[in-house]
């Protein structure tokens, strides 16, 4: 036969057993303390020993207690619908109580409007050729009213189908995160 494969070669150190295991954190590398170390590293000193006050005009308790945080937040969604073109062009403030009934004095009574400072009383009776104008009137403000609501309508269902549609994606994602 021919001469064995130990005498061919000389064999690699990797089959031997190590005296020094291979230990993570502290323990590997070469420079091991025996003995602990009093020196502390700048990073890991106490940056602040004192907590931060909120300086006058910074929010304090006492600057937010007075303030109408509610008006304010009103007056900034104002502005921004003004500024991306749907403010209402008169602020949304609550109408003022109708003034009491004191009788049946039609001709006499005030039209309450801001906007229309000409108008101090009621309009004149109309006459027969004004009426039938005014009708005329009325049937195209019910036509709109009904296009309207038939529009309404249309948005409505279209923002519950959206809405149907996201909780079937919620769902379905929901679904997949617990199957993984």
């Amino acid at each position: 036969l021919g001469p064995s494969p130990s005498r061919l070669a000389p064999m690699t150190t990797a089959h031997r057993p190590t005296f020094h295991a291979a230990i993570g954190g502290k323990e590997q590398g070469g420079g091991r303390y025996v003995a602990g170390v009093s020196r502390v590293h700048v990073h890991d000193l106490a940056g602040q020993l004192t907590v931060k006050r909120r300086e006058h005009g910074q929010g304090t308790q006492a600057e937010l207690r007075g303030k109408d945080l509610r008006a304010e937040l009103e007056e900034r969604e104002a502005e921004h619908l003004k500024a991306i073109g749907k403010a209402s062009g008169a602020p949304a403030l609550k109408p003022p109580p109708p003034p009491p009934d004191l009788g049946d004095e039609d001709d006499d009574a005030l039209i309450i409007d801001p906007d229309d400072a000409d108008d101090k009383h009621a309009p004149a009776p109309l006459t027969a050729a004004a009426a039938s104008d005014s009708d005329d009137d009325d049937d195209d403000d019910e036509d709109e009213t009904e296009e309207l609501m038939r529009e309404l309508e249309r948005i409505k269902k279209e923002r519950a189908a959206e809405a149907a549609k996201r909780e079937k994606d919620n769902a379905e994602t929901e679904e997949r995160e617990r199957d993984s």
